[in-house]
């Protein structure tokens, strides 16, 4: 499979971004610092980064699907996608599960990322192949999400589209409404700049320098990252505070 570093680079930048933000948000759950993370820097920063994330993977679904639309049936690769997202969508129940267990119920996670990515690759099957119908219907999900985003409800139910409830602050919260939105501007971009799975514009050759591979690694991995950086942080600082407190 062809890969194009520029978008392991960008998901390896989130990855990185990610984590110091999730350091942060940890070092304060655990009282070493005391940071408002409901606005300013610290609430534009990870919407930025989640932003990245979903528009990452509304390309790479456009190169995916120009890969294997050759040869493979259109059930086939409905069948991959749709494998795909409950996967993803399981691997989000998991989070829920350990959020619930380390965290009240106004901060559990109980639809981050994980749930919209895997959402997402299911709603998205049948947009794959459009272009400018992507991006029309980005604007309309940005702006419901948006409205939507004023009010507060008190049931959770539909949280997962975008009916946020009162009082819940949890550390990843991504509803489809407007977040979906990211993902099939994605696409959009995927299917213009990669039209065939091939990139319309040139790029220096910087892919062998030392700090691109790394940030290319990190992209390729950054599934395992994700999954795996949250209890490694939140063990070690919480070793750190227990030993401060003998």
């Amino acid at each position: 499979m062809k890969r194009y570093w520029e978008i392991d680079v960008l998901r390896g930048s989130a990855i990185i971004a990610m984590i110091i933000f999730h350091t942060v948000y940890i070092l304060s759950f655990l009282g070493f610092v005391d940071f408002d993370l409901h606005s300013g820097f610290w609430w534009v920063f990870p919407r930025c980064i989640a932003g990245t994330f979903l528009l990452v993977v509304g390309i790479s679904l456009t190169l995916s699907y120009n890969r294997i639309k050759q040869t493979q049936s259109k059930i086939k690769i409905i069948q991959k996608y749709l494998l795909r997202g409950l996967i993803l969508l399981f691997l989000g129940l998991i989070i829920t599960l350990g959020s619930f267990i380390m965290l009240d119920r106004e901060r559990c996670v109980l639809f981050g990322i994980l749930h919209l990515i895997g959402l997402s690759i299911i709603l998205a099957i049948p947009l794959i192949p459009l272009k400018w119908i992507n991006l029309v219907a980005g604007f309309l999900v940005l702006v419901a999400g948006f409205i939507l985003g004023m009010y507060r409800f008190e049931f959770f139910w539909l949280l997962w589209l975008g009916f946020r409830p009162a009082n819940y602050y949890p550390v990843d919260y991504l509803p489809l409404l407007p977040w979906f939105s990211f993902v099939l501007f994605g696409i959009f971009i995927g299917n213009f700049v990669y039209k065939e799975n091939k990139r319309v514009f040139p790029l220096p050759g910087i892919d062998n320098f030392f700090l691109i591979k790394g940030l290319c690694i990190l992209g390729r991995y950054s599934l395992y990252i994700y999954l795996a950086h949250i209890p490694v942080i939140y063990g070690i600082l919480l070793g750190i505070k227990f030993l401060y407190e003998i």
